[in-house]
């Protein structure tokens, strides 16, 4: 008996040992995500929460705006990187731009499972905001961003002169203001009303001496149509998250919070993207009287895998906003042609003070280092 006693039990302990073993050879992975390297990274120490990382691009244009830019990328899990702050402030070069990371992600600290929370989501980027920036911003969001963008400004109204969000997430049922609240001003699922449907800018191909002639050009639909999927790698990340459940102590063991970072795959944090998403699509949220004037532009690909109907809860908190539907553009949406430049620059110009657009054209400009290569150019005018 004694003899079967022991076996039973340790072919479960072996089994266990074999599992954390096989998890504990792998090695991190080579590709952790890039930073921004355009400027030095700068940290907001926010109280309770840990240092949260920003970056601050001046504006490089003879004449800058009156009003910064406050920008939140997508995930939720993703940091900010490289390509996209260095695209995205040369796209606004007469803004000062904030790029500021999430908590728990990219260059920010690595939390413990209990701190990764919508309110310490919205805490942060209020911090930042008063601590960092010092006046209310135009505030920019793409995808997860932009849900979190419109928590910010229904929480804090004062801090926020206009939203720009791009491909917007979903979001959960959303209510509006009402002193007596009845159950049929919340709405879970609604469609938004769009404002205008526009199709993309042809593209003109300027000519190669001796070579290719000039063309214009009709864009296609993409070849690849992102669906959203989100994979997670079975490693030793993924065992400390999944033991931080029940023990945080192990699971500092196991990676400790400091060294997370180093095993996030292209630098996604797969506990932020289960834990925040989870948490805000099951939070209602509610409009406010104070954040129902603010200016809001919201930019949406026609192939975008996001439900249209789980969008309109933005206009229900947003009343004051404009829905642009894009033509063959999904949720990545190409942000370096004329469609989406030329609205986003019209409504900054009525917004923030900018230059108001007068052309856009597509260019593919001749990379005299390729033969027969081009680029795409967006040749915009004021």
């Amino acid at each position: 008996m004694t003899k079967w006693v022991g076996l039973a039990l340790a072919i479960p302990t072996h089994l266990v040992g074999a599992i954390i073993c096989f998890f504990w050879s792998k090695p991190p992975p080579k590709i952790i995500g890039s930073p921004p390297d355009l400027v030095p990274p700068q940290y907001l120490n926010v109280d309770g929460i840990g240092r949260v990382a920003f970056w601050k691009v001046e504006a490089t244009a003879p004449k800058r705006t009156a009003l910064p830019m406050l920008y939140l990328t997508g995930g939720p899990s993703a940091g900010i990187g490289k390509f996209e702050a260095l695209s995205f402030s040369r796209r606004y070069p007469d803004f000062d731009i904030y790029f500021l990371d999430q908590i728990s992600v990219g260059a920010s600290d690595r939390l413990a499972r209990p701190a990764i929370t919508l309110n310490n989501s919205v805490a942060a980027i209020h911090q930042s905001s008063i601590k960092i920036i010092g006046k209310p911003s135009i505030v920019v969001g793409g995808s997860w961003g932009a849900a979190l963008s419109a928590r910010f400004a229904i929480a804090h109204p004062q801090q926020v002169k206009a939203l720009l969000l791009l491909a917007p997430a979903e979001l959960p049922e959303a209510c509006r203001e009402n002193g007596n609240q009845i159950p049929n001003d919340c709405y879970s699922n609604t469609l938004p009303k769009i404002n205008a449907s526009i199709e993309p800018y042809p593209i003109e191909r300027l000519a190669v001496p001796n070579g290719a002639g000039a063309k214009t050009i009709s864009p296609t639909q993409p070849t690849y149509i992102p669906d959203g999927r989100f994979h997670f790698v079975r490693d030793r990340l993924w065992l400390a998250n999944i033991t931080s459940r029940l023990s945080p102590s192990l699971a500092q063991i196991i990676v400790p919070l400091n060294e997370r970072y180093l095993w996030e795959v292209n630098g996604m944090n797969t506990q932020v993207n289960v834990l925040l998403r989870d948490k805000h699509l099951t939070t209602p949220i509610r409009a406010s009287e104070s954040a129902a004037n603010i200016p809001t532009l919201i930019l949406r690909g026609d192939l975008d895998f996001i439900s249209i109907n789980q969008i309109g809860g933005y206009q229900i908190l947003f009343p004051n906003s404009r829905f642009i539907e894009l033509k063959n553009e999904t949720h990545e949406i190409n942000e370096e042609r004329c469609a989406p430049i030329m609205e986003a620059r019209k409504f900054l110009s009525t917004h923030a003070g900018s230059p108001t657009p007068t052309s856009c054209s597509n260019q593919l400009v001749p990379i005299r280092e390729i033969e027969g290569g081009y680029t795409l150019n967006v040749n915009l005018t004021f």
